[in-house]
């Protein structure tokens, strides 16, 4: 009688096999050997031994037992047959004592196919295991201009430091940035202790992303992680349970399903309508609420202008609005207070919160995705979040016109220009500024920081 085990191993592999079939793909193992056929390969690079991931095994290395196997791993040839014999006492043994001896493998761009131990894999992945132990070897493909060579690129470099394969991301410059938010040395390799806390709060961080459908989304793991850690920040990620990570992805999800390299921007040129008002509402009229605002600042009006044009905003409202709004200011909040200055601003009964500063825009993401009943503006651009409203003066207007006025001022066509805050829109405002110039002084050559 067929080992009961196998056949079950077996169904799943002729279901994953037919499944690829109706689809139009290929219903066998992938070969890195044909994969790489195409492929300029600089240098091979021994890993030693690697606990690999399960699902990240993609193929096998060579021709040889691929049409053994489905996609899946799980087995294709039929029961009493060597191959099947083989199998069962394999499974026996990892059931009595374990697997403990390594595969042979190679990764390809975080993929890996297996040179020796195809068995090994099948029995591993047909239990449900993680991870499999394996002696890997890089197969490291030339530098090219394609999006995903970069992206492995910069994979090797975080690979370098933390040690792990589980992580990937679907965007350029995310490795470097998760490196930057786990540990301040960015040059030199995690010790032990940060690997084990990344990897456990990255495990426990999975579960609750896919437990919520997250691998339904057009997003990676990493993806997900970066816009949690620009939120939460790493130091409560690496003590979050997996009750707390499931709870504050249900805060963000919105969040997650916006794509920072492609976000789509609404926009309404017709006000909705309000709701009407029932009979109750007119026969026994209620007094207005008063809406509450507090604006917070990373300064004070008397040392920044920036602070006093938003305090004369304040101002205004208070006056044309005074039966309906009343404001408060909490000033000088540096941006380690900003989660505190929020949550008294809060704990004081405000509805709408102003943070007028772009170093405030973490905690008031933060703060956006704790208090969702909020209405949270802060005064930042290229933000595109679902969770937080952001707002920013069209200031290339007025660089605009200071640099048509510096152009018919400039008599040898030099002029100077000091950006003091990096951040986004400073690009544009110089740009305007510039074109400015040119156009009172278009017939002088103009240099910059004193360079031609």
């Amino acid at each position: 009688m067929p080992h009961e085990d196998y056949m079950k191993a077996l169904k799943a592999g002729r279901k994953d096999y037919h499944l690829h079939l109706s689809r139009g793909e290929y219903p066998y193992l992938q070969v890195l050997d044909e994969i790489t056929s195409f492929v300029d390969i600089v240098s091979e690079v021994n890993l030693g031994l690697v606990q690999i991931p399960t699902e990240l095994i993609a193929g096998t290395k060579s021709v040889g037992r691929r049409t053994a196997f489905a996609p899946n791993f799980m087995p294709l040839l039929e029961p009493k047959t060597e191959f099947s014999a083989k199998w069962t006492a394999l499974y026996d043994s990892h059931i009595s004592e374990g697997i403990h001896t390594p595969v042979i493998a190679y990764e390809f761009m975080n993929r890996f196919y297996i040179m020796e131990g195809n068995k090994r894999v099948s029995v591993l992945k047909y239990v449900s295991s993680p991870t499999v132990p394996a002696i890997v070897t890089r197969m490291v493909p030339r530098r090219t201009g394609e999006t995903e060579n970069k992206i492995y690129y910069e994979f090797m470099e975080f690979y370098r430091l933390s040690g792990s394969n589980s992580v990937w991301f679907s965007r350029e410059g995310s490795f470097a940035k998760l490196a930057a938010l786990v540990s301040a040395d960015t040059l030199n390799p995690w010790d032990e202790e940060t690997r084990s806390y990344f990897n456990a709060a990255f495990s426990r961080f999975q579960t609750a992303f896919r437990s919520r459908g997250g691998d339904r989304l057009p997003i990676t793991e990493g993806d997900a992680l970066l816009t949690y850690l620009n939120i939460f920040g790493y130091d409560t990620f690496k003590t979050r349970t997996l009750p707390e990570l499931k709870e504050d992805l249900g805060k963000l999800w919105d969040e997650l399903l916006i794509n920072p390299a492609n976000p789509k921007v609404e926009l309404s040129m017709e006000p909705a309508e309000s709701e009407k008002k029932n009979l109750l509402n007119l026969l026994i009229p209620t007094a207005p609420r008063r809406l509450r605002i507090t604006f917070i600042h990373t300064g004070n009006e008397k040392e920044s202008s920036w602070i006093y044009a938003h305090e004369l905003g304040r101002r205004h409202l208070d006056q044309v609005f005074r039966e309906e709004t009343v404001t408060s200011t909490i000033p000088d909040v540096e941006p380690a207070q900003a989660d505190e200055a929020i949550r008294r601003a809060v704990d004081e009964g405000s509805q709408v919160i102003f943070t007028t500063s772009p170093e405030l825009l973490g905690a008031s993401l933060k703060a956006a995705a704790e208090f969702p009943e909020m209405k949270i503006l802060n005064c930042s651009l290229n933000t595109p979040h679902k969770l937080l409203r952001t707002y920013y003066g069209r200031m290339y207007e007025a660089k605009y016109l200071c640099g048509a006025i510096a152009g018919a001022m400039a008599e040898n066509g030099r002029i100077g220009y000091v950006a003091d805050c990096p951040i986004y829109g400073a690009a544009a405002n110089i740009n305007a500024f510039a074109l400015g110039a040119l156009l009172t002084n278009r017939g002088r050559r103009f240099s910059w920081n004193g360079r031609p």
